[in-house]
């Protein structure tokens, strides 16, 4: 996908060169716990989890992250692996295509990829909110490079969700 490349990458450089020359405080990358390879056998995706996700998105979100270490000398950084963040609206796009999927009454409703054992952490859009008051209100006491999660603390399976989808909506 060429507009990964175009955003994450080029975009994310031509921001940084522009930034280079600024007096900053903090630059926040917005990446995202996709950048990591899952499902993980050491558990879920944290902090210290290296961004090796395989597929484009995983890959233009890695190089994002790899630029800033080459830039972090003159641009102060965090990065902040962000959960799929959903809203009210359900506008995280495989989310609605999975409730659709579901709920629509085809044969493909009853069908969950992976027996429906795969699972994603998503945020909602207000707790987007509240997590980058508390980091403003932390800037400082960041150390340069520091890597941040912005996500629940569990995932929500994808049987989980069917189950509670069909629960509620059906």
């Amino acid at each position: 996908r060429p507009e990964y490349l175009r955003t994450n990458v080029e975009g994310t450089r031509n921001v940084l060169d522009l930034a280079s020359g600024l007096a900053l405080d903090r630059f926040v990358f917005a990446s995202s716990v996709a950048a990591c390879g899952f499902p993980r056998p050491e558990g879920p995706v944290s902090e210290q989890t290296p961004p090796d996700g395989y597929h484009i998105y995983a890959w233009s979100k890695r190089q994002g992250e790899e630029m800033l270490a080459r830039y972090g000398a003159t641009v102060p950084y965090c990065i902040v692996r962000f959960g799929a963040v959903y809203s009210d609206w359900c506008e995280y796009p495989p989310l609605y295509m999975f409730l659709n999927t579901w709920l629509g009454g085809s044969w493909k409703s009853r069908v969950l990829a992976g027996r429906g054992t795969s699972a994603i952490p998503y945020v909602h859009v207000r707790d987007i909110v509240a997590f980058f008051r508390c980091l403003l209100g932390r800037q400082h006491d960041l150390a340069n490079g520091e890597v941040l999660v912005a996500s629940t603390s569990g995932c929500s399976s994808h049987l989980g969700l069917y189950q509670a989808a069909h629960q509620y909506f059906s």
